[in-house]
């Protein structure tokens, strides 16, 4: 288990709107979504909560610095260990979905996190965040 992948770089996002990348790829976003049709005020307001998402996942992302060091994204545990250290996410439910349905995983699986704080993290802003 890994931090997500960010649609623009992580030290981009995490200088906001001030950013002239984040900006630009803010407009961008808003640019698509009005070519596919989407109405340009809702557009605006839903395309800025996505980024401001974003914003929030590259803050607790683990800078590419850090990941240079294997031994501290090291961090094996079971899924059933995942699913007490992290349990707003029904971690085996979610690990079997995303898997080919003849390759399933049962709790005394052992899996590597990568970033624990980022899931810790991940945890509180998922909380906050309207399922939309």
């Amino acid at each position: 288990m890994d931090q997500g992948q960010l649609g623009l770089s992580r030290e981009f996002l995490i200088k906001g709107l001030s950013e002239k990348h984040t900006k630009a790829y803010h407009q961008y976003q808003i640019d698509i979504a009005t070519l596919f049709g989407a109405d340009q005020t809702r557009v605006e307001r839903e395309m800025r909560e996505a980024l401001d998402f974003e914003i929030k996942l590259a803050n607790i992302s683990l800078p590419s610095e850090m990941r240079r060091n294997i031994s501290l994204l090291y961090n094996p545990t079971t899924v059933e260990g995942l699913q007490k250290d992290y349990p707003s996410i029904p971690w085996l439910e979610y690990i079997n979905n995303i898997l080919p349905k003849d390759i399933q995983v049962r709790n005394d699986e052992l899996i590597i996190v990568a970033v624990p704080s980022y899931l810790r993290a991940l945890e509180g802003i998922l909380s906050n965040t309207p399922k939309r």
